[in-house]
């Protein structure tokens, strides 16, 4: 028992160490990614994708488990596998994308972006209660953070802090190079109520599994998901706007934004129902999205994790 205690302590101590060799690694593998032209430096991040799903068997047991739970009796396990790959690919692919970003003007990174929907932006923002844009873990959503600040405006993201905090710093940089700003998602509630109530524009994704006490369970692909509660009351005592928005990666390198019209917000009188209301239909957006591009969506994540047990 002792040995034990020990063992933890040297660990707990040597902890900034590890971070600070870890954090030099990502530097490394910045400084890859920079110097490689831009075609080698997307392959090399597909290549990775690739290497890490025949490498990490625990997300890709994940994902598969997830995907024949949602697609088993619609596609063959041939095509399953394939989605599966090609989302860890698109994650390989947004990494060299994100890490490549600082490196770009603002001409260079619109160039390659192409928009649909932007009236739905401008209607909600004319009714002066500040806009809630909602996304997801699908396409490139830290590149999309990014794009918003520049084609729509600058607003505040809601993203949870790194476990690595010299990592962490990098890439909040990168997050607010364009002049956004970071929300610690665990400080969220409060301080976007405080900015919704000023007009600010706020982006939050919405498509993670939560602990029974922060969530309300929803259909996703007609599975009960535990889906954090928080910005439905928010949007309920500020009538703010919420409208879905999405970046999806075109066969040729490129990007659409997708702003959707936005969503009607339930009002019964009965909190309870109108926080799961409103809820599902965030989650239903997003759902809808997944289902046209399901390789862009982050299936080694546990979406369903949490269960409606007693």
């Amino acid at each position: 028992m002792g040995n034990v205690k020990i063992r933890k302590r040297l660990l707990k101590q040597m902890t900034p160490i590890i971070q600070y060799l870890q954090y030099l690694v990502f530097i490394f593998i910045e400084k890859v990614f920079n110097i490689l032209p831009c075609p080698y430096a997307l392959r090399l991040g597909k290549g990775l994708g690739t290497l890490f799903y025949y490498l990490d068997k625990r997300h890709r047991t994940v994902a598969l488990e997830n995907l024949e739970m949602i697609y088993g009796t619609r596609k063959t396990s041939e095509e399953i596998k394939k989605i599966s790959l090609s989302c860890f690919e698109n994650l390989g692919i947004s990494i060299a994308e994100m890490i490549r970003l600082k490196n770009m003007n603002e001409k260079e990174l619109l160039k390659s972006i192409s928009v649909e929907g932007m009236e739905h932006y401008h209607e909600a923002m004319k009714k002066g209660r500040g806009l809630v844009f909602i996304g997801a873990h699908f396409g490139n959503w830290e590149m999309l953070a990014i794009v918003i600040s520049l084609l729509f405006q600058k607003g505040y993201v809601v993203a949870r802090k790194l476990d690595n905090p010299f990592i962490h710093q990098r890439i909040e940089k990168t997050r607010t190079f364009t002049g956004n700003h970071f929300i610690n998602k665990n400080d969220a509630f409060w301080e976007m109520m405080k900015l919704l109530k000023k007009g600010e524009l706020v982006g939050v994704l919405m498509d993670q599994n939560v602990a029974k006490r922060e969530g309300v369970f929803v259909p996703f692909f007609g599975h009960p998901a535990c889906t954090n509660k928080g910005l439905a009351m928010i949007v309920l005592k500020t009538k703010t706007p919420m409208i879905p928005i999405f970046m999806i990666r075109l066969p040729n390198g490129t990007h659409h934004v997708i702003v959707k019209p936005e969503l009607p917000l339930v009002q019964t009188g009965h909190l309870k129902n109108d926080v799961r209301q409103n809820t599902a239909q965030i989650t239903l957006a997003i759902e809808e999205m997944v289902s046209q591009c399901p390789e862009q969506w982050l299936w080694m994540h546990r979406r369903w994790k949490t269960q409606n047990a007693p």
